[in-house]
């Protein structure tokens, strides 16, 4: 007769639900908080999907500055709620 597995193995082969991609959007609180400062426009701000690993390692208010001119950091425009 065949044992079956139920245990933590079955647990080690499901799918995670978090990507890294999620995850590492999740680790750049202080890179949002620098760059909302730096463009003026709130917590509306878009990275680059792409350019995450460069975005993760600026610090700084110059490091920003130089994304931004680059285009990986954008504010993104205000959503306006009809009232119609």
């Amino acid at each position: 007769m065949e044992a079956r597995n139920c245990g933590s193995d079955a647990i080690k082969n499901q799918i995670s639900p978090f990507t890294a991609e999620a995850t590492a959007m999740n680790m750049l609180r202080l890179q949002k908080r620098l760059a909302s400062n730096v463009l003026c426009c709130g917590k509306k701000v878009w990275f680059d999907s792409n350019e995450i690993n460069e975005i993760a390692n600026a610090n700084s208010h110059q490091q920003m500055q130089k994304l931004i001119k680059d285009g990986l950091i954008i504010c993104k425009p205000v959503t306006v709620h009809s009232r119609a």
